[in-house]
């Protein structure tokens, strides 16, 4: 059974998403209608606002999700605007942007397997899912097997717990 904390924590302009890192300290949301991620601090369960970050890309960039990688090193945002996704380290909760790379059209949902190996994008545009490997410093690179088709406007991807398995949600 849910219990309210208390007053909602502020937002950005339409939250779409929302992650909160492995250790359970630092939470993230996409702000889908003002293209900016908020950084919350997590003290006994409630959110403590910590920043806002501006978007990421220049454009309309409409940031639709955003995940953390296992380690919490790690954060990856889906801008479904612009047809990209940033990758950001976090040191102490602050997010630090390291880079954006493209994905298909109107990507929604971004989601890391368990052992932080691999992330997936569900691309809502042009009905895919693209894959990329993690690198060394949470740095995303494209699979040489591409994007793998999904059904009629993916919206949303995760990975079972074992990683052998993804799951898309098609809103068609």
């Amino acid at each position: 059974t849910l219990t309210a904390l208390g007053s909602p924590a502020q937002a950005g302009k339409t939250p779409n998403s929302i992650a909160v890192d492995p250790s359970g300290t630092y939470a993230y949301v996409a702000n889908y209608g003002d293209g900016t991620i908020s950084e919350y601090k997590i003290n006994a369960g409630a959110l403590t606002l910590t920043a806002t970050l501006p978007a990421p890309v220049s454009g309309n960039n409409n940031p639709a999700s955003i995940t953390v990688d296992p380690s919490g090193q790690y954060a990856y945002v889906a801008n479904y605007g612009d047809g990209t996704v940033s990758e950001y380290t976090s040191t102490g909760g602050a997010l630090t942007q390291l880079a954006t790379i493209s994905a298909g059209s109107n990507p929604y949902s971004v989601t890391v397997d368990p052992l932080g190996r691999y992330a997936y994008v569900a691309n809502y545009g042009s009905n895919n899912v693209s894959q990329y490997s993690i690198g060394a410093g949470g740095v995303l690179a494209a699979m040489t097997a591409g994007p793998v088709a999904a059904g009629s406007n993916p919206i949303s991807v995760t990975v079972d717990p074992s990683g052998t398995h993804a799951y898309v949600a098609n809103y068609s």
